[in-house]
């Protein structure tokens, strides 16, 4: 970053000649945003082109259909030497239309990726007794093999990680009672956090427990709906082999149509997000800088392979060396610029807008979108400057509890233990010491009197730590 950049970002923080810096700030905020945007999507729109051609994959058709939409915004907006005040006016509501869609359709996905990682965990538990196999174990090698495993890295955070793997593939051997108490204990953590915080906590949990269902869950995708249905219904203790196999090779499918699904709609909300970036700073941005016209060219001869459908030229191979380490550049300095985009957002937007009617408005969402929360809200948000206090967060918690325990009454105990055992993974650690945590891995091996279950953990845990010996 410039010295004089640096300067101003400091007569920000000390609120020195806050009208002129602001303006100062703007400007290179403009340049800076604009050019880490362009350079991302193109790097994003090159991936999706190469998939499509190389990889030859029929996107699903919302992604076939915004895909052009957005086609037509790269050409008319971005590339693109006059700037059409209606047509940019349209684009950005499309994008901002195309954005909310694509992130309804990913909230759909995301519970049947949630639905099928519980059934498939139901289901591994009782493969071994169904199809009358065995695996081979020593319950008292395992058990020393786990504690090596955890304690093996010395950072905490490393630790509280393969914690949390191994807890989610134990048997789940615990009371309801219990359950809850150290959902409690979780909850507590977010005592005096932002009220968003909380409820972002809070939906994770419920979207693992498959207790919400967003809307067109039952609509978007039926073979996916379908299959979640049926195993729904299904009564895992009197499966036959036959029926078994079948589910699973279903199973089986499925999570690999939805792997591939993911996989394109995160790479497509990223192309979008740096769309809508790069097009709320565009008519702001009258510099003339090399990496802008290089990039142009680039996203020029991508468009045009897209259009044509053909592989992209060998020609922007080539560019990719003129711009070489310009985002990396650009994204160290962004993240200390966006430090005090936070402080203008709060405590000086009143002057902000009298420097820049739109600017700082369109600078705070570029932030938003340029975050690693690909999904993230644009709206305005009170809950992100709320705190929560115990009040609310117990009241968050007994709703949750409520579900909980509705859905448990519903439904059989190895479903149960699967929604136990996803919520494991996502909580933070609650053992209070290895001593604890040892006497909790000792307990669920030797009070789990389900001969196929517990052979399936030992299978599972053994292949997470043989997977880590071999890197």
């Amino acid at each position: 970053m410039k010295k004089e950049e640096k300067k101003i970002i400091k007569n920000i923080v000390l609120g020195l000649d806050l009208e002129e810096s602001l303006k100062q700030y703007a400007d290179f905020m403009i340049e800076k945003t604009y050019i880490f945007s362009l350079i991302r999507l193109m790097l994003q729109y090159y991936t999706m082109q190469e998939i499509i051609i190389e990889e030859e994959e029929r996107l699903d058709s919302f992604l076939e259909e915004n895909l052009q939409e957005i086609h037509k915004i790269i050409e008319s907006i971005l590339l693109s030497e006059e700037l059409n005040q209606e047509l940019y006016k349209k684009a950005l509501i499309n994008i901002n239309n195309i954005r909310d869609h694509a992130t309804q359709t990913v909230r759909v996905l995301t519970a049947y990726v949630d639905a099928l990682e519980r059934y498939e965990h139901v289901m591994n538990r009782v493969e071994y007794e169904i199809l009358e196999q065995t695996y081979k174990m020593d319950i008292e090698e395992l058990k020393e093999r786990i504690f090596s495993y955890i304690l093996r890295d010395k950072s905490p955070l490393v630790m509280n990680n393969k914690i949390k793997t191994i807890i989610k593939e134990l048997p789940v051997r615990m009371t309801k009672s219990r359950f809850f108490d150290i959902l409690n204990d979780a909850l507590a953590i977010y005592n005096a956090s932002d009220i968003s915080e909380v409820n972002n906590f809070i939906d994770m949990l419920r979207s693992t427990a498959m207790l919400d269902k967003p809307k067109g869950y039952e609509t978007r995708y039926s073979e996916l709906y379908n299959l979640i249905d049926t195993l729904s219904k299904t009564d895992f203790k009197t499966l036959n082999k036959e029926e078994f196999l079948n589910l699973r090779e279903q199973m089986l499918i499925v999570s690999e149509n939805i792997e591939k699904l993911v996989g394109n709609y995160l790479l497509f909300m990223e192309i979008t997000n740096n769309v809508y970036a790069a097009l709320l700073v565009h008519p702001h941005y009258h510099s003339n800088h090399n990496e802008v016209n290089i990039v142009r060219s680039m996203l020029l001869e991508i468009h045009k392979a897209f259009i044509e459908s053909k592989a992209i030229s060998e020609n922007v191979d080539e560019m990719f060396l003129e711009i070489e380490g310009t985002q990396e550049r650009l994204g160290e300095e962004l993240v200390q610029c966006d430090a005090v985009l936070f402080d203008i957002k709060i405590e000086h937007r009143g002057l902000a807008a009298s420097v820049d009617e739109r600017i700082f408005e369109n600078l705070f969402l570029v932030e938003k979108l340029l975050s690693n929360s690909i999904f993230v809200s644009l709206e305005e948000n009170e809950e992100e400057t709320q705190v929560a206090d115990t009040s609310y967060i117990m009241c968050k918690r007994d709703e949750l509890i409520a579900s909980l325990s509705e859905l448990f009454k519903n439904n059989q105990k190895e479903v149960n233990r699967s929604v136990m055992a996803g919520i494991f993974k996502n909580i933070p650690v609650f053992f209070a010491s290895s001593l604890e945590l040892k006497e909790y891995i000792e307990y669920t091996l030797h009070h789990c009197n389900n001969e196929s279950e517990l052979m399936a953990c030992a299978e599972i845990i053994e292949e997470i730590i043989d997977d880590e010996e071999w890197e």
